[in-house]
């Protein structure tokens, strides 16, 4: 048995990813709490019960405001549980680093209503009542969102070979762009596949990976353009101040060294979230790099 598990990106972090480990605590724990409220009518605890799931799982014919939101944070077994919350830790981790908490926690309701929002729109009549569960549409809105703001950051992969005992295993990496491009054309031809035969779909979702991705990668081009055109008006700004405003001003943010900037750019960008608080600043006649969030000119 061949086994092959992303295990890391090459991009390291300036702040905690508070918002990925409160989703990541809220979905297992709401696993957990299924398998304890439902064990005795499943039998095992390697599924959540079917109570559960129909009471809060999204069914295309008969959504509700509710299940909109609350099918995103519910598992149907632990290795669905287990793969997401890897995908979750691994990108998410990276987008809310880049876009800010609040902003992440936004984008992520929004990836996933988006693929909730495909999944009813092309569910076939057969599966129409049949209730979706987990949080792989919005964490697709995270890969969606990872191929455009993080092209070339490097997906660490480990694998296995595995027959009656581990006796080969290794490591590699390749670029996030071919991963996470080769992943949706992999749903592509899966929700083509289930489309033409509902049966051979297995139970994945895949309308709703493809509604999420392509959602987080819509949002992404958006905020790259509004940081890319608030960085030029900041430039013909600068061209205009007086020269006492042209102090040079040096920015860290997402691993890369930035500027030099005047003081009214700094402003400008900080006021679209071009530049983030958490990020670190440096000016002459500083001793150390200081956060934005401290600011003062």
């Amino acid at each position: 048995m061949f086994f092959l598990i992303p295990v890391g990106v090459d991009y390291r972090t300036d702040r905690w990813p508070i918002v990925t480990f409160s989703i990541i605590g809220l979905c297992t724990g709401l696993y957990l709490l299924g398998v304890y409220l439902f064990v005795e009518q499943i039998g095992t605890i390697n599924q959540l019960s079917d109570p559960m799931i129909d009471r809060f799982g999204l069914v295309p014919n008969r959504a509700t405001p509710t299940t909109w939101v609350s099918h995103m944070f519910l598992h149907a077994g632990f290795l669905h549980l287990l793969g997401n919350m890897v995908y979750l830790f691994l990108f998410g981790a990276v987008i809310e680093d880049m876009i800010g908490r609040v902003k992440f926690a936004a984008f992520f309701l929004i990836g996933g209503l988006a693929a909730a929002a495909v999944h009813i729109i092309f569910s076939a009549p057969s599966s129409a009542d049949i209730p979706m569960v987990g949080a792989s549409g919005a964490i697709s809105s995270c890969l969606g969102a990872f191929v455009i703001l993080q092209p070339q950051t490097q997906v660490q992969f480990r694998y296995f070979l595995w027959l009656f005992i581990p006796f080969l295993n290794g490591e590699f990496t390749l670029p996030s762009w071919l991963v996470i491009s080769f992943w949706f054309l992999k749903d592509v031809i899966g929700f083509v596949v289930n489309t033409i035969n509902p049966h051979a779909g297995g139970g994945i979702a895949f309308g709703a990976h493809i509604g999420g991705a392509i959602a987080g990668l819509v949002i992404a081009v958006g905020l790259r353009a509004i940081q890319s055109s608030s960085r030029k008006n900041s430039r013909k700004d600068m061209d205009s101040e007086p020269s006492m405003d042209h102090r040079c001003i040096y920015v860290q943010q997402d691993g890369q060294k930035l500027g030099p900037y005047s003081p009214k750019e700094i402003r400008s960008m900080l006021q679209v979230s071009a530049l983030y608080p958490e990020s670190y600043y440096w000016q002459e006649g500083m001793t150390e790099w200081q956060s934005l969030d401290k600011y003062r000119d």
